[in-house]
């Protein structure tokens, strides 16, 4: 609880220091437009449940991205958008800076979007955009910004041909993505988690893999005024593994595996007017998942993939003028561990969601797409007409049984516990209009976690340090985000 009071004055005295910054100068004619962002965040992080061995973590991020659009044409649109991304008062030193995070180059300027835009190509009545862009469909539970990260959004090179008729639109897109677009966690999607101990934290990344690029093809429509939204994403890869795949031993010559994945789902919504004197809405996903993915272990090898994807959420909007919300959800994805056919894979990629949207704010479950359910409870009020206040609550179970052993380095595993129930987490989330375009946003997130959880995370880092952290203190997570846009 000290580490936590500390954490808020050391954020409260922040404020004063950034108030000022949402100005803007903006020169604005018939065929040139100029936008921007600014965010400055600063956080208290201490989510590894171990108050007595780690102290806290303190520090602060900035993004700066500017853009600009130029209509050619009454049909041709240029865009270009260039973003800054850093880490307050860290040099840069390379591919990996210096620090706790491990990010990659905390101070680098990057092309975030540019493109070419021309509407009604041929006369055809179709749309055609090409080069980097940002996309999202649905609430971004398959597809998504995901703004919040550091090197957010995320952003395609590729195509897209666009229909839009009235009642009907349709997209149809292309892309070759790397995983640095997508920033640092991203790589945790790609490889399966149901082969780490724990299901979370735990990945084995190949070297180079960086470098590696992704295929991702698709189409994405929406009917009935956006109330039925289907999508298809086929992601593709074809990838050198460094030795042979059916080989007894890792000196045998390198070869070729191709690893894909197909995810047909669909977002739904609907809106029930005037009951007991306010509405109802219903939103939700499903998707299932098809493919072949492969293991990065001592003697790699491909494994067919199933799993599915469900997530509802259902929010009654009082008529009150404060305008009060209450709801309920749900988030299940995977069908468990599979451990009944080592050649079956259950886990439900998911790189191009929104964290944070989903499955709380403290990122313990983001990548985890193998047999997790997250239930939660919901709440929103404006006690002003300038601040919002958003509480969560969840709890997070697999849906299998995991199992773990207590003891630290111990490779015989005769004494594996099993369990499923991993936590609640409470996010309180404060939202403040300053001024038009100027945003303080504020986080505060606290996860109780199960004694066995709690080990079963230390228990892999355990294994790889021969360091044994045996604490299940609660963990707290707190932020505060200053932002200017026009």
């Amino acid at each position: 609880m000290r580490n936590i009071v500390i954490g808020f004055l050391a954020i409260l005295m922040a404020v004063p220091m950034f108030v000022g910054v949402a100005r803007a100068d903006i020169p604005i004619n018939e065929r040139v437009s100029i936008d921007g962002n600014l965010r400055f965040r600063t956080f208290f992080d201490e989510r590894d449940f171990d108050w007595t061995n780690t102290p806290p973590a303190y520090y602060s991020t900035m993004r700066l991205m500017i853009g600009f659009k130029i209509q050619q044409t009454d049909d041709v649109l240029f865009r270009a958008k260039l973003k800054d991304s850093r880490y307050v008062g860290v040099p840069a030193t390379g591919d990996v800076d210096a620090t706790t995070v491990g990010s990659r180059s905390s101070s680098y300027l990057s092309l975030q979007e540019g493109y070419v835009f021309a509407t009604d190509v041929f006369d055809w009545g179709v749309d055609f955009q090409i080069g980097r862009f940002e996309m999202a469909y649905g609430r971004d539970r398959l597809m998504g910004a995901s703004a919040w990260g550091l090197e957010g959004p995320n952003m395609y090179d590729g195509f897209r041909v666009m229909y839009d008729e009235p009642g009907m639109k349709l997209d149809f897109f292309s892309a070759v993505i790397r995983d640095f677009s997508f920033g640092d966690t991203f790589p945790d999607y790609r490889l399966p988690s149901t082969f780490s101990s724990s299901g979370v934290y735990r990945y084995w990344e190949p070297p180079g893999y960086e470098k590696l690029k992704r295929y991702l093809f698709g189409f994405a429509g929406s009917f009935l005024d956006g109330r039925l939204q289907p999508i298809l994403l086929v992601d593709w890869d074809s990838y050198d593994l460094g030795f042979d795949a059916d080989a007894d031993t890792p000196e045998k010559p390198s070869q070729k595996e191709q690893e894909f994945w197909v995810t047909p789902g669909v977002y739904g919504n609907y809106t029930f007017e005037d009951v007991g004197g306010g509405k109802i809405t219903v939103e939700g996903d499903a998707a299932v998942q098809v493919g072949q993915v492969n293991d990065f272990g001592a003697f790699p090898s491909s494994y067919s993939l199933f799993s599915f994807m469900a997530a509802a959420e259902g929010r009654y909007h009082f008529d009150h003028e404060m305008k009060p919300t209450a709801g309920l959800g749900f988030d299940v994805t995977g069908v468990g561990e599979g451990v009944d056919d080592p050649t079956d894979v259950f886990v439900f990629y998911q790189p191009y969601f929104t964290p944070h949207k989903f499955r709380g704010s403290m990122d313990y479950f983001a990548n985890v797409g193998n047999g997790l359910i997250d239930t939660y409870i919901t709440g929103s009020l404006m006690p002003m007409d300038w601040m919002k206040l958003k509480l969560d609550v969840h709890n997070f179970r697999f849906v299998t049984n995991r199992g773990y052993d207590p003891r630290p380095n111990n490779n015989t595993k005769k004494d594996v516990i099993r369990f499923r129930q991993l936590g609640q987490e409470v996010d309180l989330l404060v939202k403040v209009k300053v001024k038009k375009g100027f945003y303080i946003d504020g986080g505060f997130n606290f996860f109780i976690p199960t004694e066995d959880f709690a080990w079963n995370v230390n228990d892999a880092v355990s294994e790889f340090s021969n360091v044994s952290y045996r604490q299940s203190d609660p963990a707290s997570y707190i932020y505060l985000v200053f932002t200017t846009m026009f």
